[in-house]
């Protein structure tokens, strides 16, 4: 069995984000397309008897109780399942991603540690058997397991790739430094529900920018300042079009070249405290 393991929960853009209505129980439908960032939190498994989490990292502070952990939950869901019950793992998370930040820090971490256990606990398990474990983690779990460009539907248990030419552009994340709570977003939704963009179905650059995200007017409502990032960010010299992701605060703006993110990203560092990071569609 290995003896450690260690890769990168990368960052989830929501390139659009349609909410196209509700199902019986309640829950809104979304139809979105998915991309994943070079840039995300650091996750390490290290053999022990006893399984444990520690959070480091710049945003450790944020992450919250170790069992509302969505790492420390997808190990718990695991555990039952090892041949060997006596292997515990411990689990190292460096938090590079803002927590509650509309990038999907969270799922990713639990999808890259569902994928990890299943190595290190040498697990029988299917692709299948793991998306199920991860829609009952969260909505966005599946397609962080996917790990590619992708179209994500009904309460995101609906992925399917897609084609596109997206990758290896040049993003720009800015986040204000205002968490938002998926579930007060998605609440105050009702009030924008009027409010309708085309759903793209790849992630070709026309289809995405003609889109939106059908949640941004309720997040301006609980956050003011992701409206005046997101002008600032469509003034930017070079800018192909920029976004709010998933149910913020993080917006991004997408450019064909590193050069005009950069600069954008210096004078944001110089004028203000927001977060701000340049890296690459994957």
């Amino acid at each position: 069995m290995p003896d450690m393991l260690r890769a990168v929960a990368p960052a989830k853009l929501n390139l659009s984000l349609v909410v196209t209505g509700k199902n019986s129980a309640g829950y809104h439908l979304l139809d979105s397309i998915v991309g994943f960032t070079r840039f995300g939190d650091r996750l390490t498994l290290l053999p022990a008897r006893e399984i444990s989490l520690e959070v480091t990292g710049p945003f450790a502070p944020m992450a919250g109780a170790r069992e509302d952990n969505l790492v420390w939950r997808a190990a718990q869901a695991l555990a039952p399942l090892r041949p060997d019950p006596g292997r515990g793992v411990r689990l190292i998370l460096e938090k590079h991603i803002p927590v509650g930040a509309g990038l999907g820090g969270g799922s990713s971490d639990a999808a890259l540690t569902l994928q990890l256990l299943r190595q290190f606990w040498r697990m029988d398990l299917s692709a299948n058997q793991l998306a199920e474990t991860g829609l009952s983690l969260g909505a966005d779990v599946p397609v962080c397991l996917a790990g590619k460009m992708s179209r994500m539907r009904g309460i995101g248990d609906r992925i399917t790739p897609v084609s596109g030419r997206l990758s290896n552009y040049t993003v720009l994340l800015v986040n204000p430094g205002v968490q938002l709570p998926t579930a007060a977003v998605f609440r105050n939704f009702r009030r924008f529900a009027g409010q309708r963009f085309p759903v793209a179905v790849s992630a070709d650059l026309h289809a995405v920018r003609r889109s939106g995200n059908s949640l941004t007017s309720a997040a301006i409502q609980q956050a003011p300042e992701i409206a005046d990032l997101l002008a600032f960010l469509n003034r930017s010299q070079g800018v192909l079009f920029a976004r709010m992701s998933g149910s913020g605060a993080t917006c991004f703006a997408l450019y064909s070249h590193p050069a005009p993110a950069l600069r954008q990203a210096q004078q944001i560092a110089n004028r203000s405290a927001y977060w701000c990071r340049v890296t690459r569609i994957c």
